[in-house]
């Protein structure tokens, strides 16, 4: 999640604060974003290695593993292929030169998110698509128990019963179109990305048939960021 998410969030619940003709305006603005994290939680000490360019690595699937499937560390260098996931709906796609930063994961459904991440490698029949869609449900505050049968499938492989309970009880459901209209000319555009982002995916993900593509456009914007609307 981008740093001045939170800040203008804040902001636009102090603009909006006493509004009483908005219906679901507490719906749409007070509930609890599921993933949290900003590039302020990044660990961004490691700038020592910007000009290190060894030309060999070990294999790091190689190593012994742990009960709970961490890798036992010993002094070397090591490389892994990996899948990557999206955590927040109605932001930009990676572009040319960028680069990532390790970024523990925080919020109210961090740990949900974390134990799906390390238990998908016990289910290397599950297609990588629809993980990344259960977590896209679980962002945007999507029932589980409203899902298609075969993402209820899935959840129920990567999930524990108590998650189940925990995120088809705070779910807030689908938010009428004429609502959602009525908030979003009140925002500006990077708040309206995310908000209208979140909610076409619950719409879509109650829906009988799930495509996992109409659902990547929706979530991963491939547009160029306009910066005189992204807030510093």
């Amino acid at each position: 999640m981008p740093d001045w998410f939170e800040p203008l969030l804040g902001k636009v619940k102090d603009i909006l604060k006493g509004t009483q003709n908005i219906p679901f305006l507490d719906q749409i603005l007070n509930a609890d974003t599921p993933v949290t994290t900003s590039l302020s939680d990044a660990h961004k000490g490691f700038r020592f290695l910007d000009d290190f360019n060894p030309s060999f690595f070990n294999r790091l699937r190689y190593l012994p593993l742990t009960p709970d499937g961490g890798y036992v560390l010993r002094p070397g260098l090591f490389e892994i292929y990996l899948q990557s996931y999206c955590v927040k709906a109605g932001t930009y796609a990676p572009g040319e030169g960028e680069g990532y930063l390790y970024t523990p994961l925080k919020g109210p459904c961090a740990d949900i998110v974390q134990n799906i991440l390390r238990k998908s490698r016990q289910y290397p029949e599950l297609n990588q698509e629809d993980i990344q869609m259960i977590l896209w449900a679980i962002i945007a505050r999507t029932k589980m128990s409203e899902l298609p049968p075969e993402l209820q499938s899935v959840a129920q492989k990567l999930l524990a019963p108590d998650e189940m309970f925990r995120l088809n009880g705070g779910a807030i459901g689908l938010i009428p179109q004429e609502a959602l209209d009525r908030v979003l000319e009140q925002v500006p555009q990077p708040l309206q990305d995310i908000i209208t982002a979140e909610a076409q995916i619950r719409e879509m993900m109650s829906g009988a048939q799930v495509d996992f593509k109409s659902i990547e456009q929706v979530a991963v914007l491939k547009r160029k960021p306009d910066a005189s609307v992204v807030p510093p």
